[in-house]
C-alpha cells in the first residue's frame, strides 16, 4: 500500500503529462487486480489522485507553484483519470437501491 501511495503523490505533483498518462495507466492495473481491496484511506488517496486530473490549477502541498491541468495537452490525462474513476464506481462501490434512497434517514 506504501506503493500505492507513492504511485498517487507521483501522478498528484508531476508536471509532465506523459508521466500522469504512464502513471495512470499503471494505477488502472493496481485497480483492476486489487480495486476490491481499497477500502478508508487508500481509497480517499486514489478518489483524490484522480480529482487533482480533472483539469484547473492544482498547488502541491500548499506551495505557490501551480500546475495548470486545463490546457490541451491535459486533455489525456484526465480521460484515462475519468476512466478509472468509472471503473472505482462501477466495480467497486455497493449500488444503493431506489429504496434506500426514499427511506427516511435516521438521526441518532
Amino acid at each position: 500500500l506504501q506503493l500505492l501511495k507513492m504511485l498517487c503523490q507521483t501522478i498528484q505533483s508531476t508536471t509532465q503529462t506523459e508521466t500522469a498518462n504512464t502513471g495512470l495507466n499503471a494505477l488502472r492495473v493496481v485497480l483492476e487486480g486489487a480495486g476490491h481491496s481499497l477500502a478508508g484511506e487508500n481509497l480517499v488517496i486514489v478518489v483524490e489522485t484522480l480529482s487533482v486530473l480533472s483539469g484547473g490549477d492544482y498547488f502541491h502541498n500548499g506551495s505557490d507553484n501551480s500546475i495548470d491541468r486545463s490546457t490541451k495537452a491535459w486533455a489525456n490525462a484526465s480521460a484515462i483519470a475519468f476512466q478509472n474513476l468509472k471503473l472505482i464506481v462501477d466495480d467497486f462501490l455497493e449500488p444503493q437501491s431506489a429504496d434506500d434512497e426514499l427511506r427516511p434517514k435516521s438521526f441518532s
